[in-house]
C-alpha cells in the first residue's frame, strides 16, 4: 500500500478499528492481508483509541487553516532546485534582507502576475519591496 496522508491513515485507524469490532477473532495476520496494510502498523492502531469523525474533521480543517507561528506567519516547508538556492542566496545578500522577506516577495509579485494575466489587466506589476 502506499503512503498514506493524515487524514487517510486517521479514516483507516477507524476501518482497522471497525473490521476488528466486526470480526473479534480475526487475527491481526488475517487483517494485513485483508487491508494489506503492515503488522506493524496494525498492532500499533489496535492499541491506540479509534479516531471519531469529530476529530478527522478537526484534522481537515487544521489542515485547511494552518496555524501562524510567533511572527504572524504560516510556517512552510520548501525543497528547491539548487540553482534556484544559490540565486535566493545571491539576492539575499544584495537585498541585506531574510530569506522569508525575499521569498514573500517573490510569491507576492508571482501571484500579482498570475492574478494580471487571467483578467488581461495592463496596470504595472507592483515589484513590492524590490530593490535594484
Amino acid at each position: 500500500m502506499s503512503r498514506l496522508n493524515e487524514v487517510e491513515t486517521l479514516k483507516m485507524r477507524q476501518r482497522v478499528h471497525d473490521l476488528k469490532e466486526a470480526n473479534p477473532k480475526m487475527s491481526i495476520r488475517e487483517m494485513q492481508r485483508t487491508l494489506d496494510l503492515s503488522y506493524a502498523s496494525l498492532k500499533d492502531w489496535l492499541t491506540r483509541p479509534r479516531p471519531t469523525d469529530d476529530e478527522i474533521a478537526a484534522r481537515i480543517h487544521g489542515l485547511a487553516n494552518r496555524p501562524v507561528d510567533q511572527t504572524g506567519q504560516v510556517p512552510l516547508k520548501l525543497r528547491l532546485e539548487p540553482e534556484n538556492y544559490a540565486r535566493l542566496r545571491r539576492e539575499m545578500d544584495t537585498q541585506g534582507a531574510a530569506m522569508n522577506r525575499i521569498m514573500n516577495c517573490a510569491l507576492l509579485l508571482y501571484l500579482d502576475c498570475m492574478d494580471r494575466a487571467r483578467c488581461e489587466s495592463s496596470e504595472p506589476v507592483n515589484i513590492m519591496g524590490y530593490r535594484a
